[in-house]
């Protein structure tokens, strides 16, 4: 029984012993086939290596950085190996940071590493050019993975004290950008926000800001956070378009017209609103005064003369503009309307009171006509576009149904027919 046991025991000695020979031949191999330029097998005996004795050898991993770094910067390896590059620093900075590392990797990589910040800068270099060609060919999530390693490495030379700043800001937005191209949400705003937190400006940063404040306005539906972020971008991009409508969207979101109604003030006397803003405006007065039916109307009369303005100005910007003359047919029907529940109201039979009648008749029959003029233009301008997106159709429909009321109500048969025939073409 002892000679079964000893024997086993030599046996299991015996393929520990050659298991671990295999391992060590693998580490020397992998030397061999780097000394004669064959990256390639290299590559196949070093990871060999270390998925077994060797794993836990700070030569070995060294030596999986000085081959992983040959693919890298060849051109011909790197679409057979596009980890090659990532791997090879892990690689590198795992050795770095070990008990005697850099005595380790002098001494396994000679005279590669008597100046380690270039060994480290050309990982820094590589990243940041892969992943600038990856952007450039808009494979985004490639572009992160590099732009994400560059940064590793940049925040390598800042913890060694080689560089004095621990914020990469062009790296930490370039991240940041391509998270956002690839619909990475949570990365974006990681990179981001580094950004804002730390006021960083320069050229195309104002994307940063504006993405970021987007983000937290619709994604997090956190209107202080939003609010911040768009203060400092604003403070730094007084004059970006996409960080001026924030502005707007955040008082939206907030709840508070007035606010709202104060930010597109503040766009119209800064001399730069555009036919966007005049119509936006007019579009958010409408539906407060006759859509929303929570707030409380303050200056009815003010924000509806206010409300008429701005449309005719987006109408004198664009006089083809099918929402312009929609809104405005609304508005006047909606005027028309109110008028009528006036007229209703009434109770008196004097000789006043038939000639106020008479007034607010001639003010409802007014107010139809102006409201038939502006829709008729929005439904012939709705009718010669090509395509109809689903919002305008919608405009489109009501537009025609409001006409057939209207004609209906003056008594005009014939244009209640042809326009139902319209509408019932539309579908």
């Amino acid at each position: 029984m002892c000679n079964l046991i000893t024997r086993a025991s030599v046996l299991i000695a015996g393929i520990f012993f050659f298991s671990f020979t295999l391992y060590a031949q693998d580490f020397q191999k992998a030397k061999d086939f780097y000394v004669n330029e064959d990256y390639v097998n290299a590559k196949r005996s070093i990871d060999a290596a270390l998925k077994g004795a060797e794993k836990n050898n700070p030569a070995a991993i060294a030596w999986k950085h000085r081959i992983y770094w040959e693919l890298a910067a060849d051109a011909k390896y790197q679409d057979q190996f596009p980890e090659a590059g990532i791997q090879g620093f892990e690689a590198l900075s795992t050795v770095a940071v070990m008990p005697k590392g850099d005595d380790i990797l002098l001494h396994e990589l000679g005279i590669d590493y008597l100046t380690p910040a270039k060994v480290f800068n050309n990982y820094y270099v590589s990243f940041i050019n892969t992943g600038s060609a990856k952007m450039n060919a808009e494979k985004f999530s490639d572009a992160f993975v590099n732009f994400k390693s560059a940064i590793a490495v940049s925040t390598y030379f800042y913890e060694k004290k080689m560089i004095t700043s621990d914020l990469d800001t062009m790296l930490n937005f370039y991240a940041g950008y391509v998270a956002m191209k690839a619909n990475n949400n949570n990365e974006a705003a990681y990179y981001f926000k580094k950004l804002a937190d730390r006021n960083a400006g320069g050229t195309d940063l104002q994307i940063a800001y504006g993405w970021l404040t987007n983000y937290y306005l619709t994604i997090k539906k956190d209107i202080a956070a939003a609010k911040a972020v768009y203060t400092k971008g604003i403070g730094f991009y007084p004059n970006d378009e996409y960080l001026k409508s924030m502005n707007i969207q955040i008082a939206r979101q907030a709840g508070n017209p007035e606010e709202l109604f104060k930010s597109y003030e503040a766009t119209i006397a800064s001399g730069k609103a555009e036919f966007a803003d005049y119509l936006g405006y007019g579009a958010e007065l409408y539906d407060y005064l006759f859509v929303d039916t929570i707030v409380i109307v303050k200056d009815r009369f003010t924000k509806q003369g206010r409300m008429v303005a701005v449309l005719n100005k987006a109408l004198q910007l664009r006089p083809e503009s099918a929402e312009a003359n929609y809104i405005l047919g609304l508005y006047h029907n909606s005027n028309a309307l109110l008028i009528d529940q006036l007229l209703k109201q009434r109770k008196g039979t004097g000789p006043a009171d038939l000639e106020k009648e008479k007034e607010y008749q001639k003010d409802i029959n007014d107010q139809a006509a102006r409201s038939i003029t502006y829709f008729e233009v929005a439904c012939s301008l709705y009718a010669a576009k090509a395509t109809l997106k689903p919002a305008d159709k919608d405009h489109y429909k009501t537009a025609l149904q409001q006409l057939i009321n209207l004609y209906k109500y003056l008594t005009q048969p014939d244009k209640v027919k042809a326009t139902e025939e319209v509408l019932k073409k539309l579908g």
